[in-house]
This record gives C-alpha cells, sequence and structure tokens, in this order.
C-alpha cells in the first residue's frame, strides 16, 4: 500500500422534521490540521445560518489517498463474514460485526461446507476481533465483545456498505 496525503473532509449530519437525517461532506485541502478545524468550525456556523435543519453533529476527518491501486480480481462486496459475539458483562447479549469480502483464510476450509463457516481460532481473525476486545474500538453502546464462543458464517448482502 502507498497511501499520500490527501485532503481533509467535514461530514456533517444533519437533522430535521421527524428525526430524518441528511449527511453532508465537505472537502478542504488544507494540509494544516489547524486550518482545517477552524474552517470546519466556521462551515458549523454557516451551515446553521441557511438550513433550517439543525446539525446534530459533525465530525472532521483526514482523508489518505491510495497511490497505487490495483482492483482486486476476486473481491466481492457483497460476500461478508458476520461474526456474533458476545458482549462483556450484558449476560446473553451479542454483537455482530461484518467483515466485507473476507479472505478464505477466515473459514474452516476452502470447499465444501466448512467453506462457509467461520473458523474461530483462526489468529488473523482474532487479532482483528482483538480491536473491539480492548480499548480501541467500542460498539454503538460503548461496549466491547468477548472473543470467546464466537460463531460466525459467510452471508451475501445485496445493501453495500451496511
Amino acid at each position: 500500500m502507498a497511501f499520500s496525503s490527501g485532503k481533509f473532509v467535514t461530514t456533517f449530519t444533519l437533522i430535521g422534521t421527524g428525526g430524518r437525517t441528511v449527511i453532508r461532506e465537505y472537502e478542504n485541502y488544507d494540509t494544516d490540521y489547524g486550518f482545517a478545524t477552524a474552517a470546519a468550525a466556521a462551515m458549523a456556523v454557516r451551515l446553521n445560518n441557511c438550513s433550517n435543519l439543525k446539525i446534530a453533529s459533525y465530525s472532521l476527518s483526514f482523508v489518505k489517498v491510495e497511490q497505487s491501486l490495483v482492483l482486486p480480481t476476486n473481491a466481492y462486496p457483497e460476500e461478508q463474514l458476520l461474526i456474533n459475539a458476545p458482549i462483556k458483562g450484558k449476560g446473553g447479549k451479542r454483537a455482530q460485526i461484518k467483515i466485507p469480502a473476507p479472505k478464505d483464510v477466515l473459514f474452516q476450509s476452502t470447499t465444501g461446507q466448512g467453506h462457509n463457516l467461520m473458523n474461530a481460532g483462526n489468529a488473523t481473525l482474532l487479532d482483528f476481533l482483538l480491536m473491539f476486545d480492548q480499548a480501541y474500538f467500542k460498539l454503538s453502546d460503548g461496549e466491547q465483545i468477548d472473543r470467546n464462543d464466537l460463531r460466525g458464517k459467510r452471508v451475501h448482502r445485496t445493501t453495500i456498505g451496511k
């Protein structure tokens, strides 16, 4: 991978009557984080002045661009590994985590019935899930997963991005 500097993007989530939301992104090619932060705050004021919608939240992110991108020959986003994991301290509650276009190594075998069943002992998979088991990433309610009693299977979803 050859990522290089890109741009800052400010993403606004606006909310209207009935709780319906609209998301707007604005690109900023400043290379200085301080200037980009000031621009995002200034845009929030101006957007608020121009729209009847209320700003529910906004975020500033730095987007790095892959300069040597070559499309994969066999990766389909609609194919996903759907992982079902227990939530720490929540009894029987479980979380779902999805990995798009999963690698075959994450499954029990490359053919037959095991082709669609997750290999819960795979080191690559456990390393990925460690990110949700430690303090790095939390689930929607600030919860963490427990990597014991993991379940998962290959599924196909027509809705990309979910």
